[in-house]
């Protein structure tokens, strides 16, 4: 768990919440998804929080999509349903 362990220590160093929100989920997928490839997560390089909060969402349905496909979900989040959660925020 070291790169939670060093995204939590980064978290005060962070423009806001929701941007390190974003960087954890990073950190987590590395740590509990290994054979996930996380530099395919979108990083934050905005201080507007829609902007931040749809990065974090779309990250979150992109980490949830693989672990579905990884255990033969019967569900799969389509395009158009992550068109529709984003658009959500």
């Amino acid at each position: 768990m070291k790169n939670i362990e060093h995204s939590w220590q980064m978290i005060t160093a962070a423009g806001s919440m929701l941007a390190a929100l974003n960087d954890f989920l990073a950190a987590a997928v590395k740590d509990f998804l290994p054979s996930y490839d996380a530099s395919g997560l979108t990083k934050v390089n905005s201080e507007r929080s829609r902007h931040v909060a749809q990065t974090l969402v779309g990250n979150m349905l992109k980490v949830l999509q693989f672990i579905c496909d990884k255990n033969r979900c019967e569900y799969s989040l389509t395009p158009s349903i992550m068109r529709t959660a984003r658009a959500l925020l």
